[in-house]
């Protein structure tokens, strides 16, 4: 296991890949794409996005 940054990672990084990102930063883009592209599509839910801190803030650093 490589440690880069502090953080424990299975294989070598690429940084090409997304497969390299740690489970908890997928997790997060999908989150985001997943908003992003449910605001585009509803009007309603842009304020809702646009003020969530924690969402554009991204992970948490452990």
């Amino acid at each position: 296991m490589m440690v880069r940054e502090g953080r424990p990672y299975r294989r070598e990084l690429d940084l090409e890949s997304h497969a390299d990102y740690p489970a908890e930063v997928a997790e997060w883009y999908e989150t985001m794409a997943r908003e992003v592209m449910r605001t585009l599509a509803a009007a309603e839910a842009r304020g809702r996005v646009a003020s969530d801190d924690a969402l554009w803030r991204g992970p948490r650093p452990s």
